[in-house]
């Protein structure tokens, strides 16, 4: 027999040996802790709780390995990798149950990994008993203990028991050992397997509606790489019906050849149609010759897998089956690339591959047993192959809608050179008609605004206070102007300078638009003059506005250099009504009374009334 092992094996010799000098010492340390049995549990991982042992010779015993000195060889699992890649070696896995409730505990044992051989379990009971059952892949479906797609053994623990569980995991000739397995109650392992039961038939529902319309675009088309896309998906789903266990359940039940033969062949196709698949979408032969050279080494490599398989080497096979998958890493590479040197055919084959490169990694890592096994991580790469079926279709759809766009740009490009002298003459008169109109906009706009504070110009405010007066009298809504003066303007652009006062404006400017509505409007109509239209505003409300600005800028002093400047501004506000009906009236009116507010001390509001709030001590 030719025995061929895995880089991560050559580890195991000289562990044992590790095992065997330090048999008393690590006797203890092997033994794990029972697993505590609950009334529910639900995918209860038990790979913390297990220790293992490695039977070479492929002749130990139930009573041999509960003896020493086999006894003392089983090591507990290491950073949780389950996985022991392809190995011809039977492997034994040791579990302690312990059930500390009154009643008996219905519990299964669930293997994620359903491609085992053969799964035998022994149950060493506290009075000794000892209970076998026998599962695998080799073994009949009416013979299982327990109907389920994988591999699930059920047992009982009485109240209070603890009993001693030994599985023993070995293949016909050599396989992929992972004795990972989770812990059910019975009724949440029913539970879980019709929630999967769905799962799968939603994913092979997609997986067919995909292919078949597919292979109508197929027969449109006639497209190679629609060929390879079908025949890819078509390995996809043999693939996923392999890994869970569906086909040797539901479609070949007892052949046992085509069970162990399938897993690797259908992982072969899935290369060799991906290879040819990719070669075809990107036209790698005619594009990137040198590349395209590689992909058929590859092509060579798995067709020698496919060789070894024939021959009787299936170790060597899987392995090489391995070596492609990490090989798969380079897809991605090549679309970006093809992507950034500007085919953009390439963008939506690189998303695509990217993730599958991901989900076979993965796979081929935990195979290998690098990485530790996870119930859903494995199902997700199992689906992640149909999957990745629908992103390579939106892949050959986007391809179609480039080529379509590419065929139709050169016949528009073709159209367009025949009228290219009359539409760059349009284009021009277009810019220079867009031209004139913004500049007489900003030129109109720069008219009504006021450059230093931002804030429309007297000629804006007239323009807008005119229309709402006009709607004032119309619907007989109130209306009021505030006139603002700054105190002592002159004596700050005298001590402090033209950029102080500059500044003092800016900040008025701003605290105005702070407290004013939205359908308010500030504008600045004098050096430091400023005045404020409300609309639908009583008296009274201009005054409280008045008065609130008032405070905010008397509370509001400003650093100029080394000092503090306390600026203050003096109000007068003039409502709508028959003395004042026009803007002119209105703003005079209240000019009228700012001279009061100024001519009292300043710092005030006074409305045309007479009416005065009373300057802050």
């Amino acid at each position: 027999m030719i025995e061929l092992r895995l880089p991560a094996s050559f580890l195991r010799p000289l562990l044992s040996i590790a095992l065997m000098w330090g048999a008393v010492g690590a006797a203890h340390s092997a033994v794990a802790d029972p697993l505590v049995l609950q009334s529910v549990m639900d995918g209860v991982s038990t790979t913390q709780h297990l220790a293992v042992l490695e039977d070479r010779e492929r002749n130990l015993t139930l009573d041999a390995v509960r003896s020493d000195p086999w006894r003392s060889r089983f090591a507990p699992v290491e950073k949780e990798r389950t996985s022991q890649g392809v190995s011809p070696s039977a492997w034994w896995v040791r579990l302690q149950v312990y059930n500390p409730h009154t009643t008996p505990v219905a519990w299964v044992a669930d293997f994620t990994h359903p491609l085992t051989d053969y799964v035998d379990a022994y149950r060493i009971t506290t009075d000794g008993r000892v209970e076998h059952l026998e599962s695998g892949d080799h073994r009949p479906e009416q013979l299982q203990p327990l109907s389920s797609d994988g591999i699930a053994l059920p047992f009982v623990t009485a109240p209070g028991a603890e009993d001693e569980i030994y599985f023993l995991l070995r293949f016909e000739r050599e396989g992929i050992i992972d004795f990972h397995h989770q812990i059910w109650t019975k009724e949440a392992f029913t539970q879980h397997q019709q929630f999967l039961t769905g799962i799968n038939g939603l994913v092979l529902g997609i997986a067919g509606a995909m292919f078949f319309y597919n292979l109508i675009i197929f027969f449109s088309f006639r497209a190679p790489e629609y060929r390879w896309y079908l025949l890819y998906l078509l390995s996809a789903i043999a693939m996923f019906l392999t890994q869970t266990g569906l086909a040797g359940r539901y479609l070949w039940e007892d052949w046992f050849a085509f069970k162990d033969s399938l897993p690797v062949v259908g992982a072969q196709a899935v290369l060799l149609f991906g290879i040819q698949f990719s070669r075809a979408f990107l036209n790698s032969r005619d594009r990137v010759p040198r590349i395209d050279r590689m992909l058929l080494g590859m092509l060579l490599l798995d067709g020698l897998s496919i060789l070894l398989l024939v021959l009787g080497l299936r170790a060597l096979a899987i392995q090489t089956v391995f070596v492609l998958g990490l090989l798969f890493a380079l897809f991605p590479l090549l679309g970006a690339w093809l992507w950034l040197r500007g085919h953009k055919i390439a963008r939506s084959y690189t998303l695509a591959w990217t993730m599958l490169t991901v989900l076979t990694t993965t796979s081929v890592l935990r195979y290998m047993g690098w990485i530790p096994s996870d119930p859903a991580l494995n199902w997700m790469v199992r689906a992640g192959y149909i999957l990745e079926g629908l992103l390579l279709a939106m892949a050959l759809a986007d391809r179609i809608s480039l080529l379509k766009t590419q065929k139709e740009t050169a016949e528009q490009a073709e159209r367009r050179s025949r009228e290219q002298g009359l539409e760059q003459l349009e284009r021009e008169v277009e810019i220079r008609t867009a031209a004139l109109v913004e500049a007489r906009r900003i030129a109109d706009e720069q008219a009504r605004t006021d450059a230093l504070s931002g804030l429309p110009n007297r000629r804006a405010f007239f323009e807008q206070a005119g229309q709402e007066l006009k709607r004032a009298k119309r619907y007989g809504k109130p209306l009021c102007v505030i006139m603002l003066d700054i105190d002592r303007f002159k004596h700050i652009n005298d001590t402090y300078g033209h950029a102080a006062g500059d500044r003092v404006i800016r900040n008025i400017a701003e605290m105005a638009g702070a407290v004013l509505r939205d359908s308010d409007l500030p504008a600045r109509i004098g050096g430091e003059e400023f005045a404020l239209l409300l609309p639908e505003s009583t008296l009274e409300g201009a005054m409280t506005v008045a008065e609130r600005l008032r405070k905010r800028i008397a509370e509001a002093p400003m650093q100029v250099d080394d000092a503090l400047l306390h600026v203050t501004a003096s109000f007068g506000v003039a409502a709508y009504g028959p003395d004042n009906e026009t803007v002119d009236d209105l703003l005079a009116a209240a000019d009228q009374v700012l001279y009061v507010a100024k001519r009292t001390g300043r710092n005030r509001v006074v409305c045309a009334q007479g009416e005065i709030a009373a300057r802050p001590a």
